[in-house]
């Protein structure tokens, strides 16, 4: 990493922290929420722009520290972030917005426990959905991680309708096997109906069986076997 780079990221990760008085990469989200919750509208106008101003900064954003910190707010900041994650994870053009799409998918399972996620909540299904039918590369395990969120935070019942979909329609490999991956998550979920294990488990044979993808097939097959990574 270039030495500009470093400085710039530190200054950014040095004013997060002083603006909301906890280090938002080494604090873990609630108590970043709870540092955030009662600021007012021009707080949180001015958190949000900083925010998407680092993510959408192909050097801040590939610094982890930088990218993690400014993920955990966002996801925060809903309601009135939701707009920016949501057009965040369709933006596939930038250099690092696999890199993003991962760390975002890796704290969106917050929500589900914010008074002020409700409206996010619903509509995550539908984005990871779409995510999956049209995400191209493995690249940062984005995929993956997508369909992890599903798989092991979502209620069964809506994760194994759209992962199933996903893991037979998704245009391409990466779409269909972080699907898969999902599915693995549903099969080895604590509380889980016979009959859902037995839909994921006949959607990952007929991947295992059907997929033209030869390592969607192995990967499929990997999980039936109890090899899900």
């Amino acid at each position: 990493m270039a030495e500009s780079t470093k400085l710039r990221s530190a200054v950014r990760l040095g004013g997060l922290k002083t603006a909301i008085g906890v280090d938002p990469y080494r604090s873990e989200f609630a108590s970043v929420f709870e540092a955030i919750v009662n600021f007012g509208p021009t707080g949180r106008r001015r958190l949000l722009k900083a925010c998407t101003s680092i993510l959408r900064d192909a050097d801040l954003a590939r610094t982890e520290p930088l990218r993690v910190a400014a993920t955990k707010l966002l996801v925060g900041l809903t309601p009135d972030s939701n707009k920016r994650i949501k057009a965040l994870i369709r933006e596939f053009s930038r250099p690092q917005s696999l890199e993003v799409h991962f760390t975002l998918f890796c704290f969106l399972d917050q929500v589900l426990d914010l008074s002020s996620g409700k409206a996010l909540v619903e509509e995550i299904p539908g984005l990871i959905e779409w995510y999956l039918m049209n995400v191209r590369s493995e690249v940062a395990q984005a995929a993956w991680m997508a369909g992890e969120l599903l798989g092991e935070h979502w209620s069964i019942d809506t994760a194994l309708a759209v992962l199933s979909r996903a893991a037979l329609r998704a245009r391409y490999v990466a779409g269909r096997k972080g699907a898969l991956h999902g599915l693995g998550h549903i099969i080895s979920r604590e509380g889980v109906s016979k009959g859902a294990r037995r839909q994921a488990e006949q959607v990952l044979k007929d991947a295992s069986e059907q997929d033209k993808g030869v390592t969607a097939r192995q990967y499929a097959k990997q999980i039936l076997a109890g090899r899900h990574a």
